[in-house]
């Protein structure tokens, strides 16, 4: 069984990561914050999540917070791609600001594939593939 708080993310993720969050209650705040994502860098579990134990409220809790950083990166690349589109219109695709957010959404998108691989995980070995809050 994956042990909760046992996935760590690869330095060049957090990295890209901690550049892109957009307020406090975004996953890539809390990576960015603290290095990494565990059950204690985000609020408290939702009242209306149902568990039978402290390990299974734990296991629900990771889960919930890692599909919560996808919904997050998501938004990111969307802004990473407003972003690259905006300086290729006002300057040309050889300016330092279009290269940082274009090689940001490579690399951002490179997380989201290698994060979707640990949710899909994380579902899988705690049985929670279908389980939502």
């Amino acid at each position: 069984m994956i042990v909760v708080n046992s996935i760590r993310i690869p330095e060049q993720f957090v990295e890209v990561g901690s550049r892109w969050w957009k307020d406090t209650d975004d996953m890539l705040y809390a990576l960015a914050k603290h290095g990494d994502l565990i059950i204690g860098t985000a609020t408290t579990p939702c009242p209306e999540m149902v568990y039978t134990d402290k390990n299974d409220r734990n296991r629900k809790w990771y889960l919930t917070i890692w599909r919560k950083l996808l919904d997050d990166m998501a938004s990111a690349i969307e802004c990473i791609m407003k972003h690259c589109k905006s300086y290729e219109r006002q300057f040309d695709t050889e300016s330092i600001g279009y290269q940082l957010g274009c090689e940001d959404l490579q690399v951002m998108c490179q997380f989201a594939d290698w994060a979707v691989e640990q949710v899909r995980a994380l579902e899988a070995d705690y049985n929670l593939k279908d389980w939502r809050v």
